[in-house]
């Protein structure tokens, strides 16, 4: 347990901000928790992977086995369907969280400050913003269009 000597305070380290610092006094009192993913975790998520695809083996062959090979051909074009798309929007997500921290903006150009988009204007959808067609002042308040 990290001891902060300002404080003369045992802490938690489930208490303490990420980056190990005290939460009175904000002085360095421990290392930074790994968040790296333990090794056991990915051996469990592999044995599954293959569990299940063996099962979808053994499915494929009862259909076939038993005169449902129609159905057998719809599920493998589905599945082909779904794993291509997971593919897909994996290795988008990849690429986008790699330009995110590139340079410090985004791919759809918000930057790593959590800003808006490059070039857009904060209106808001139908709140009297000059992009919906109502007056910036707002309807009704002796703006340029309510004069007779």
């Amino acid at each position: 347990m990290p001891w902060c000597e300002e404080c003369s305070k045992f802490w938690n380290p489930n208490s303490m901000p990420p980056d190990g610092t005290c939460p009175s006094c904000g002085r360095v009192i421990g290392e930074p928790p790994s968040q790296s993913v333990p090794w056991h975790f990915w051996l469990l998520v592999i044995g599954v992977v293959v569990y299940l695809g063996w099962r979808c083996v053994q499915l494929f062959q009862w259909l076939v086995g038993s005169g449902h090979a129609a159905i057998a051909a719809i599920l493998g074009v589905i599945t082909a369907a779904l794993v291509c798309w997971l593919a897909v929007w994996w290795l988008r997500s990849r690429r986008d969280n790699a330009t995110e921290h590139h340079a410090g903006t985004g791919a759809r150009g918000v930057s790593a400050a959590g800003g808006g988009a490059v070039g857009a204007v904060d209106r808001g959808a139908g709140d009297g913003g000059a992009g919906d067609g109502a007056s910036d002042r707002g309807a009704g308040d002796g703006g340029a269009g309510d004069r007779d």
